[in-house]
């Protein structure tokens, strides 16, 4: 192997089984590992049934070991594997199976690192990682669409790894031969940025390249296939300080044909020198040159700020805004056209970054050069801000009054909350008004159009204590009409008083009152925990599940009994305090029994008995 390349050990195959345990992988054992459907009678389905909404058990995966025989009792059936990597590798997580499989991996604090559908042999999912020492956390489940017919049946998971020691690729411009023989997946090399680094990452020779940069937990910043010269990859990221990773593979054919053989890496990187982008109205125009994915710009705020940034010209693109470390504040844009954002800035520093939309795939990557049209690539941005005093709105006090005098306009109001509590924002008014709620950094939490009476917008959610921001801005038509005028905006509510919902205790009795209506439930885990909450009786229910900041955790409606009922099935891994609120989904009154089943962690591979 030539210099550049990887030190790695084989894929070893069937060296050490797990321990031998009943089908049914990671959910309960049920009556469907123990009787063919096909021959059950409909005392025993019901059974399976009622047996598949028990939480779920974690099984060990052994990286490397035997491949394991599992079995989906229901369409509904969620399973859970836990697996331990004790050094930096690179992991093949697949399924075989004639059902259609889609995996989720997930590190030990359940932060998502990689989700496929598809990728494997027929419709089975295939998930190709690098993971660093420590624990994971698989979720394995059957894809369901609305031709699909999907019930109990069999599959088989396979966790392959190969131990990785990257060659450490310094950004100085000299090249270096690497060689993917026929029995490797990938190379990969270590970067390493000491400050904020404009990069250059490309390959050339004969062999069809494709490259991706991963940060320092193997996440996918940006890939590239076909956009330097000939068939070979080029990438250009914007570098914050910290380790990244960058993985060169072989283009695969559909079939899973790929070529083997020699490249040439070059990569390059100077300290970046990002335009400031001033929020007075100005424009900047830009131009995304083949082989680009994004130009960036910086923006410094003094004071709370309200910050509108679209573009303008032939191309469509993407813009997204980042926070001072590159982390993703929100994005905007599509295939229709240019992107428009409007944003709460603190005082700090922000990023903005604008790529190309790309069919099929969203943006980063950019057409070959013999694709490119003249005006490709380019654009105008604008950028425009004023110091944002939001007028207070309080709980339960007069309604406030706002007035919209432009396309454009939009009006801001603060929330400041104390204490958990439950509260129903909206307009009033003949108006057509678009209601967003965002949190103390801007980031939007939920919006609405017309929930509430005529055009008026209606929000109804739980607010933690913090400080929070509604923006109201009119609805604008596909034509560009829209209406001007005044509104009055509410902020209705009440402390929220969750029930307490404990895990394996005995189901409690549960009525929606109102179509408006909700019931909160809390609980608290002081370990990572296997959870599911479901509903039963008459009424149409749905669930979501949430963390103490707010954010969703999981949410499901017709998952549970009649298919009205809803069913949350989740492990819990970070040990804090949860939300779950239960609303009618079809707007119906009605009573219901809420079921909360949990199995503690440590029971990993112990199924719970009947």
């Amino acid at each position: 192997m030539c210099d550049g390349a990887n030190v790695r050990e084989p894929m070893r195959q069937n060296i050490t089984s797990v321990p031998p345990r009943p089908l049914g992988a990671a959910s309960l054992l049920s009556l469907a590992t123990l009787v063919p459907l096909g021959l059950a009678d409909a005392a025993s389905r019901q059974e399976i049934a009622h047996r598949s909404l028990q939480p779920p058990w974690v099984v060990d995966l052994r990286l490397d070991g035997m491949p394991h025989e599992a079995m989906f009792g229901t369409a509904q059936d969620v399973d859970y594997y836990r697996l331990e990597v004790a050094e930096l590798s690179e992991a093949a997580i697949y399924a075989a199976s004639e059902l259609d499989t889609s995996g989720t991996l997930f590190d030990s604090t359940g932060e998502e690192i990689a989700s496929e559908e598809y990728g494997g042999e027929g419709r089975n999912f295939r998930i190709v990682a690098l993971l660093r020492a420590g624990a994971y956390y698989l979720r394995v489940r059957q894809n369901a669409t609305a031709y699909d017919r999907i019930g109990a049946g069999k599959y088989t998971l396979h966790a392959e790894s190969e131990r990785l020691l990257p060659d450490r690729l310094p950004l100085d411009g000299s090249p270096r031969e690497g060689v993917i023989d026929p029995a490797e997946h990938a190379e990969y090399f270590r970067i390493e940025v000491a400050e904020l680094t404009q990069a250059l990452i490309y390959s050339s020779g004969g062999l069809d390249t494709v490259g991706a940069v991963l940060d320092s937990q193997g996440r996918v910043i940006v890939s590239d296939d076909d956009s330097g010269d000939a068939q070979n990859f080029l990438v250009s990221p914007l570098l914050w300080p910290g380790e990244y990773f960058l993985r060169v593979t072989p283009w695969t054919s559909s079939t899973g044909q790929r070529d083997s053989g020699s490249y040439n890496l070059h990569a390059e990187g100077t300290p970046a020198s990002v335009a400031r982008l001033p929020l007075d109205g100005s424009t900047k125009e830009g131009v995304i040159e083949p082989g680009e994915q994004a130009d960036y710009f910086r923006i410094e705020v003094t004071e709370l700020t309200n910050a509108v940034l679209y573009t303008s010209g032939p191309s469509n693109t993407i813009g997204t805004l980042l926070d001072a470390e590159g982390r993703e504040i929100m994005s905007a844009g599509d295939s229709w056209g240019n992107f428009r954002m409007t944003a709460v800035l603190r005082p700090g520093e922000y990023y903005v970054r604008v790529a190309q939309w790309r069919f099929g795939g969203g943006p980063a990557h950019v057409a070959a050069p013999a694709a490119r049209q003249p005006e490709d690539g380019s654009y105008i941005l604008h950028a425009e801000g004023s110091p944002l005093t939001p007028t207070p709105l309080e709980l339960n006090g007069a309604a406030m009054e706002g007035s919209i005098d432009s396309a454009e306009d939009s009006d801001y109001f603060r929330i400041a909350v104390s204490e958990l509590t439950e509260v129903a924002i909206h307009s009033s008014g003949g108006l057509d008004t678009v209601g967003a709620l965002l949190d103390s950094d801007g980031r939007e939490i939920v919006s609405d159009d017309d929930g509430g009476s005529g055009g008026n917008f209606h929000i109804t959610t739980l607010l933690w204590p913090d400080e929070y921001f509604v923006r109201v801005t009119p609805w604008v038509k596909f034509s560009g009409q829209f209406d001007v005028g005044s509104y009055g905006l509410h902020l209705e509510g009440a402390p929220a008083t969750p029930t307490q919902l404990s895990l394996n205790g005995p189901p409690q009795g549960g009525v929606i009152e109102t179509a408006d209506d909700e019931d909160y439930y809390r609980f608290a885990l002081t370990e990572p925990t296997a959870v599911v909450l479901y509903t039963s009786g008459n009424l149409d229910t749905a669930g979501v599940l949430m963390g103490t900041n707010g954010d969703e955790v999981a949410f499901n409606d017709d998952g549970g009994d009649q298919f009205i009922n809803f069913r949350i099935v989740v492990i819990l891994l970070r040990p804090a305090e949860y939300l779950l609120r239960v609303f009618s989904s079809s707007g119906a009154a009605g009573s219901y029994t809420m079921h909360a089943e949990g199995v503690s962690e440590n029971l990993v591979g112990q199924p719970s008995q009947p």
